[in-house]
């Protein structure tokens, strides 16, 4: 009936004949859908397509509750690859938890190009689970353009996504292990925020330089 309706076939629906929007001659009396009118037409529709046909939806959902197991969702797994191989595609029940993280936080970052929603989004850690070299290659890039897309606040502990993100704002938090609340906040050059970004996602200033020290042979000839 949708179909009908959208390409202007009223014949078998002849109580929403008059609201058609095709351009048809004056004397088959039609009338416009307007803002004044819409919400009867919806229900119209709801009524004859819906109501009538309930019992088909309910034995087609039915059918669809009955045989769920058959159903399944498949994710390539080297759609993030490095090395341009070959897709592969792989039912996400079989996916290591940091396959099953990409697979969500890919779904995630791509629900509003289609849905075109535009409201903040808020995510709790999603490094978990990822190593750095994929956290730093393509999790930063997607955080990045994604707040061109809307707001993004992130809880997480990887220095990595503070530092690389493009950040406009860094809160730092404290809890008592009861209540938290907002120690600072600023940007991630602002020097107080360096120091909290060091002590609490780098470990602290030793062991921030401990790192520095085994890898400064190794960062000293370019290697990556």
């Amino acid at each position: 009936m949708l179909t009908d309706v959208v390409n202007g076939n009223f014949t078998e629906f002849p109580s929403i004949a008059p609201f058609a929007r095709q351009n048809r001659p004056p004397d088959e009396n039609l009338k416009s859908i307007n803002s004044e009118n819409f919400r009867e037409v919806i229900e119209i529709i709801f009524d004859r397509f819906f109501i009538e046909n309930r019992t088909n939806f309910t034995d087609f959902f039915t059918e669809i509750l009955r045989n769920i197991g058959r159903y399944s969702i498949s994710f390539n797994i080297n759609a993030f690859e490095f090395n341009n191989r070959k897709s592969e595609f792989k039912d996400i029940s079989v996916l290591s938890l940091g396959q099953k993280v990409v697979a969500m936080l890919t779904v995630i970052f791509n629900h509003g190009d289609y849905s075109h929603e535009t409201k903040p989004i808020i995510i709790d850690q999603p490094e978990d689970n990822l190593d750095n070299r994929y956290i730093y290659t393509n999790l930063v890039n997607q955080l990045k353009n994604l707040k061109e897309k809307r707001q993004v606040i992130i809880a997480t502990h990887s220095s990595t996504i503070v530092t690389n993100s493009l950040v406009e704002n860094v809160i730092v938090m404290e809890s008592d292990g009861k209540n938290g609340w907002i120690k600072k906040s600023g940007y991630t050059l602002n020097l107080s925020i360096k120091k909290d970004i060091i002590h609490i996602l780098e470990g602290g200033s030793l062991s921030f330089e401990h790192r520095k020290n085994i890898y400064n042979d190794t960062l000293s000839e370019g290697s990556k």
